[in-house]
């Protein structure tokens, strides 16, 4: 879902109207330009009514606000109502100020907005009039866990009638009715100024091309993502802001994807309701990628609960492709297909999903991971690290194999085999980019809990 829409927001390249701080314009127009839309940031209030009238989208985001700063986001929002153009409120600062906070409250009135942003403590001061905060950062809010947040942002969202997302440790997303939690990312998101501006613009980009809960999820995972993969050792903001800059790029390209924790499905001794719950804990735990195996099905039963799978990892933004069965992934429409070294043919696979699809293929030598990837292999499964009790053979490969095949094929590894969170050290400081788990999640007691804690100990090894 999330590749799809991103796919639109490429092609139809969208102007957004941002009237933003100040001390982050330049990041805040780079960013949404990486992303592929066309922002412009327009603020006299003699042309602001003009322009918000051609926009598909609009910010308004309280950041350095003035007088006639003011002016203009009441005109804009005035023309997004007449226009009926969605828009996302950051309000920024608005615990810290009275002004700040009556403001808010008349462009509310004015005209609710789509998604409304804010961090805890700013979303607590808009639900009580005495709460303050000093500055613009959450603190005193901290000890707050992800479910009194869930708790206020429901209220907050079902009074304003609009979505509503509180940024934290854990972002909560709520349409007053039902709640999203996103526990990605990284803390070093925090230290870069303007990072919440962006993820408010990129949520205005989103408003376009879908519904403003699933802008709000998407966007916020789509940021969390480009922050994992941004991380870099150099001193200061500025390599921190270029790198976010390159990897925001990089998540909205045809064929972005994570191979963190990728599930491999197993149904065995599960009904199919215990199954799908199984399969949801994991993707809310933290999941990055899922691969439908279920070698005893035929392609009909394969293609019946793919489609049931397939409605959680788009909810969760998380690719989904099938085990071998080209057929199934094609009717599908999901990402794409996993080939094991006895399966299909990988330029068969090409032919019938096309370009855009995402292939992975099964590779234990050097040379097998060659063939796969002069064949057009996306990414290669490496392993068993492991013996394992699946259902195929398991031929153990050394650490040293896998970053062999590594540096030859430059394509990204996720290890394979027998891991669990208690025998993953082997692969510290290996080239992985993640690893794929059966049993560890699909008989896990409490499989979000345990995806948890797989994340952060894979970010750790492998870091």
């Amino acid at each position: 879902m999330d590749g799809t829409i991103l796919q639109r927001v490429k092609v139809a390249s969208p102007l957004i109207h941002c009237l933003s701080g100040s001390v982050t314009t330049l990041f805040l127009a780079d960013s949404l330009l990486a992303i592929g839309a066309r922002p412009i940031m327009a603020c006299d209030p003699r042309e602001v009514g003009e322009i918000t009238k051609t926009a598909a989208a609009l910010l308004i985001n309280l950041g350095t606000i003035t007088g006639e700063s003011q002016e203009s986001m009441r005109i804009a929002v005035e023309k997004a109502k007449e226009e009926q153009i969605p828009y996302v409120l950051d309000c920024v600062g608005v615990g810290c100020s009275t002004l700040r906070r009556e403001f808010v409250q008349e462009l509310i009135k004015l005209y609710p907005p789509a998604v409304l942003k804010g961090n805890r403590g700013e979303i607590m001061a808009l639900l009580d009039k005495d709460h303050r905060t000093s500055g613009i950062d959450s603190t005193t809010e901290l000890a707050l866990s992800p479910k009194d947040i869930a708790a206020s942002t429901r209220k907050l969202a079902s009074l304003l009638r609009s979505v509503v997302l509180a940024t934290g440790e854990v972002d909560v997303i709520s349409d007053g009715k039902s709640e999203y939690f996103y526990s990605g990312g990284t803390p070093r998101l925090g230290r870069i100024c303007g990072t919440g501006c962006v993820l408010g613009g990129i949520i205005a980009v989103l408003l376009p091309f879908t519904d403003a809960f699933s802008a709000a999820r998407i966007g916020t995972r789509l940021l969390g993502r480009a922050g994992e993969r941004s991380l870099t050792t150099e001193e200061g903001v500025l390599p921190h802001r270029e790198a976010l800059l390159s990897a925001l790029t990089r998540e909205t390209s045809e064929k972005a994807f994570n191979l963190k924790l990728y599930l491999v499905t197993n149904s065995d001794k599960l009904s199919e309701e215990d199954f799908l719950s199984q399969v949801e804990g994991a993707l809310k735990g933290g999941v990055t990628f899922c691969q439908l195996r279920e070698k005893d099905k035929t392609d009909e039963e394969v293609l019946a609960l793919g489609k049931k799978v397939k409605k959680l990892t788009d909810f969760y933004g998380v690719p989904l492709v099938i085990d071998d069965r080209i057929n199934v992934a094609k009717a599908l429409d999901c990402a794409g297909v996993h080939l094991g070294a006895m399966d299909d043919d990988l330029e068969e696979a090409r032919k019938v999903l096309g370009p855009g699809k995402i292939i992975g293929a099964t590779a234990k030598t050097v040379a097998v991971a060659l063939a796969a990837k002069a064949k057009g292999a996306d990414y290669l499964g490496v392993g068993a690290i492991y013996p394992t009790k699946t259902k195929v053979i398991t031929i153990r490969t050394e650490v040293t194999t896998l970053n062999a095949i590594s540096e030859a094929t430059k394509l990204p590894i996720v290890a394979i085999g027998g891991l669990k969170e208690d025998n993953l050290d082997i692969l510290k400081g290996s080239k992985a980019q993640g690893i794929a788990v059966v049993s560890e999640l699909m008989e896990a007691d409490d499989p979000g809990a345990k995806a948890g804690r797989l994340v952060k100990k894979v970010t750790d090894l492998l870091r």
